[in-house]
C-alpha cells in the first residue's frame, strides 16, 4: 500500500512539473472522448436498445405496393378490413395514422402530435395504459363516445400527474374527447404521439372507393409464423380482391418487413455513419497525444537512465508511462462527459425532433461506463507507445 502511493505521489509530482503538457493532453482527449460518448449516448437511446414492446421481432410493418413500379402506398379502409378478417397468420392487424391536431383543455390550446388507431392497437402493439385503460371494441365507430389515451408528458404538463385527469374532456379539434388512459413514460412510437385516439369510421368509410388509400399499417406475427409466410398469405388474399375489384386494385399488392426497419432503419445508418467519423477524430487525438509523449519521453532520457542506474527495471519503467497516460486519461473522461453533456443537450435541441425515442437518450450509467472504458483504453494505447 505505502508503494501504491508513493507511485501515485510520484506520478503527480512528475506531471505537476510539466502543466502545459498535461493542459495540451487533458483537452485533446476530452474533446475526442467527449464527442464519443455524446454520440454514443444518442445511439444507445435511439438505436441499440430493445423497442418498448414485447416480443417486438414479432412486429412487422405492412403496406400496399404497387407493382409496375416498385412504390409503396398505403392501404384503403376496405382493403385493410377484407385482409384482416381473412388473414389467419397474424394474430392482431392494426391501422393507424400518425398526424396532429388541435388540443385544448383548460390551458391555453395547442398543436399535438396524435396517433389515430383502430381499437386493437393496444393489444397489437402488446402496450396497455398505466393508469386507466384503452380502447374498447366500438369505440372506433361513428356514433360511439369519443374517447382518448394520453401521454405521460400530456398528463404531466396538462394535469400535473394526477388520478383526477380520467373523465376529463379534452377538445380535439373541437371536439369533446374523454380522457380513459394514460400511457407509461417508456411509450414511444414514431411520430412521438402525445395523443391516441380511435378512428371514427361511418359507414360511408367502410365502403368507400378502395383505390382511396390513406391507412397505415402493421401486424403481429401468430406464434411460431415468420414474415415470408404471413407476406405470402396477404399477397394472396390481396390477389383475390384484385381480382375482385380489378378497379382499385390492379397492379397492387402487400409488402411487409420488420416494424425495427421501419422505426430505425433511416436512422440507425446514419448514427452508425457519424458514430464512425467520431471515432475516427479520436484515434487522430490519440496519435497527436502519442506523439506528445514521445517528445516528452526523448526529453525524459537522463531521467529514466538514472532510474534504471538505481534499479529501476523494464516493468517499473513502463509503469511509469502508464501511470501517466491512464491518470491523464481518466481526468480527461470526467470533462469529456462534461464536454458530451452538452453536446448532447445541443444536438437534442437541433436534432430531437428528427430522432426516434429522443426521451430516452441521456447520460445514463451504461453510457457513463463507455466513457470511462473509453479512456482506459485510449490512456493504455496512448502510453504504451513512449513505454515501449
Amino acid at each position: 500500500m505505502n508503494e501504491l502511493s508513493s507511485r501515485i505521489a510520484a506520478t503527480a509530482r512528475s506531471l505537476f512539473r510539466s502543466r502545459g503538457y498535461v493542459a495540451t493532453v487533458i483537452a485533446t482527449l476530452a474533446i475526442g472522448i467527449g464527442a464519443s460518448t455524446s454520440i454514443f449516448s444518442i445511439l444507445h437511446g435511439t438505436v441499440l436498445q430493445p423497442l418498448p414492446y414485447p416480443q417486438p421481432d414479432r412486429l412487422i410493418r405492412i403496406r400496399d405496393r404497387y407493382v409496375p413500379t416498385g412504390g409503396s402506398g398505403t392501404l384503403s379502409v376496405p382493403n385493410f378490413l377484407d385482409l384482416k378478417s381473412e388473414v389467419r397468420t397474424l394474430e392482431e392487424f392494426v391501422a393507424f395514422n400518425v398526424g396532429s391536431v388541435n388540443l385544448a383543455t383548460e390551458g391555453a390550446p395547442v398543436r399535438t402530435r396524435s396517433l389515430r388507431v383502430t381499437g386493437n392497437f393496444f393489444v397489437g402493439l402488446g402496450v396497455a395504459p398505466v393508469v386507466g385503460r384503452g380502447f374498447q371494441e366500438g369505440e372506433d365507430r361513428e356514433g360511439a363516445v369519443r374517447v382518448a389515451v394520453i401521454s405521460q408528458r400530456l398528463w404531466q404538463e396538462r394535469f400535473g400527474g394526477r388520478r383526477e385527469a380520467l373523465g376529463q374532456t379534452l377538445m380535439v379539434n373541437a371536439e369533446p374527447h374523454t380522457i380513459v388512459g394514460v400511457m407509461p413514460a417508456s411509450f414511444w412510437f414514431p411520430g412521438d404521439p402525445q395523443l391516441i385516439v380511435p378512428y371514427a369510421w361511418s359507414e360511408s368509410d367502410l365502403t368507400e372507393n378502395r383505390g382511396n388509400r390513406w391507412l397505415e399499417g402493421f401486424g403481429r406475427l401468430a406464434a411460431g409464423i415468420s414474415e415470408p409466410a404471413a407476406r405470402a398469405e396477404l399477397q394472396t388474399i390481396f390477389g383475390r380482391l384484385e381480382d375482385e375489384y380489378p378497379e382499385s386494385n390492379d397492379g397492387w399488392t402487400v409488402e411487409t418487413y420488420s416494424i425495427r426497419e421501419w422505426m430505425l432503419g433511416y436512422n440507425r445508418t446514419s448514427l452508425w455513419l457519424l458514430s464512425g467519423a467520431v471515432i475516427l477524430v479520436l484515434l487522430i487525438g490519440c496519435v497527436n497525444v502519442a506523439n506528445l509523449m514521445l517528445v516528452r519521453a526523448e526529453r525524459r532520457q537522463r531521467e529514466i537512465a538514472v532510474r534504471a542506474a538505481l534499479g529501476a527495471g523494464r516493468a517499473r519503467i513502463i509503469w511509469l508511462y502508464l501511470s501517466e497516460s491512464l491518470s491523464l486519461a481518466l481526468v480527461a473522461s470526467a470533462v469529456g462527459v462534461a464536454i458530451a453533456w452538452g453536446a448532447t443537450r445541443v444536438l437534442l435541441l437541433l436534432f430531437g425532433g428528427t430522432l426516434p425515442r429522443a426521451n430516452q437518450v441521456g447520460l445514463g450509467p451504461p453510457v457513463v461506463a463507455f466513457a470511462v472504458g473509453l479512456a482506459l483504453f485510449t490512456g493504455l494505447l496512448v502510453g504504451l507507445v513512449p513505454a515501449l
